[in-house]
């Protein structure tokens, strides 16, 4: 089975006794928050603040820790139905200074064929809990991890 690396950059903010996580959504695919694949004899953390770039336009941008890893197993492809891979998600939480002023924006994305072009619109998702089913079951995972890393589980 192929093992894929992916690096997940959580751009994580304080407001006022809560967090929010920076979330967009894909015009094709529903909710997400960033992440993408390590490219060969790339450093997990140097994918999580480029694919965070291509994704976001956020440029001004630092790890402060690793939160950890998520790990599935997926069929290969778009639809997944074709051979099986583990991917390793290795997820940072990010700081950036860009965000903190813009409630909401959209970028167009670059770096990956399948998304280059395509417009993404940004939000910020308070952690409470509660989350919309758009968000692909993967993600839903992530961000509880985000949670428990926050000490937010309830």
């Amino acid at each position: 089975m192929k093992t894929v690396h992916k690096a997940c950059p959580c751009v994580i903010r304080p407001t006022d006794g809560y967090f929010e996580l920076l979330a967009f959504r894909h015009p094709l695919i529903g909710l997400q928050i960033a992440k993408g694949t390590v490219d060969p004899g790339e450093s997990t953390d140097r994918a999580a603040l480029r694919e965070l770039k291509e994704e976001s336009g956020l440029e001004e941008a630092r790890i402060l820790t690793k939160i950890g890893i998520y790990e599935r197993i997926t069929g290969a492809g778009p639809g997944e139905n074709g051979a099986s891979e583990k991917h390793i998600w290795h997820l940072y939480h990010v700081q950036s200074k860009h965000p903190d002023n813009l409630e909401c924006w959209s970028h167009q994305a670059s770096g990956s064929p399948e998304e280059e072009g395509l417009e993404f619109s940004f939000f910020w998702l308070e952690l409470n809990g509660e989350y919309s089913r758009e968000f692909h079951p993967v993600f839903l995972d992530v961000i509880r991890l985000v949670e428990e890393y926050l000490n937010l589980t309830r």
